[in-house]
């Protein structure tokens, strides 16, 4: 999509009073910028007209266009935002678990890289130490759990009709029915 000099210098003169999202998306595309920024001054203004009529502080806006929080603290215990946020947090939630499944994972390979694959009944000399063992050990703990929490949300995505977002090739097999 192009946007023409004419409809920019229509916006930067204030001739035209509205961009579509697609506008906004292009535009900042355009200037490299977060599209965030072009709906709310992060940073420039203490303040922001949120909504026609409705003044908020600008970081709370943001938080509330990303859905992170209510626009105003007096609907925190709205039931219809908490339902409506609800996919928004479980895709971060589920982007948050990949995010600690590869750190954990490192954490194994990087002893395996160092040590060795260990053996049952390792000998110190073949450079594993009981607490390296352990330190594997909790390590591959982890990894389990992450991967058992990535499951469970993405059970619960499908279980209220959302599509999970595509898994690491390494992840696949969180997928397989039959584990």
């Amino acid at each position: 999509m192009s946007i023409h000099r004419n409809v920019i210098a229509n916006l930067e003169s204030g001739r035209r009073p509205s961009v579509t999202v697609a506008e906004v998306l292009v535009l900042a595309e355009a200037l490299k910028v977060p599209p965030i920024r072009l709906v709310y001054p992060v940073g420039l203004a203490a303040t922001v007209e949120a909504l026609p009529q409705c003044t908020a502080d600008t970081w709370r806006a943001v938080r509330w266009f990303t859905g992170e929080v209510p626009l105003r603290e007096s609907d925190r215990v709205d039931f219809e935002w908490e339902s409506g946020a609800e996919p928004v947090e479980k895709f971060r939630f589920h982007e948050r678990m990949v995010d600690a499944w590869r750190t954990d994972r490192q954490r194994v390979e990087n002893l395996v890289r160092t040590y060795g694959p260990p053996a049952g009944g390792e000998s110190a000399d073949s450079g594993w130490q009981a607490r390296d063992l352990e330190y594997l050990r909790l390590a591959e703990q982890a990894v389990n759990a992450d991967e058992a929490a990535l499951r469970d949300v993405r059970e619960q995505m499908r279980s209220v009709g959302l599509t999970p977002p595509a898994l690491p090739d390494a992840l696949i097999h969180l997928d397989d029915p039959a584990r």
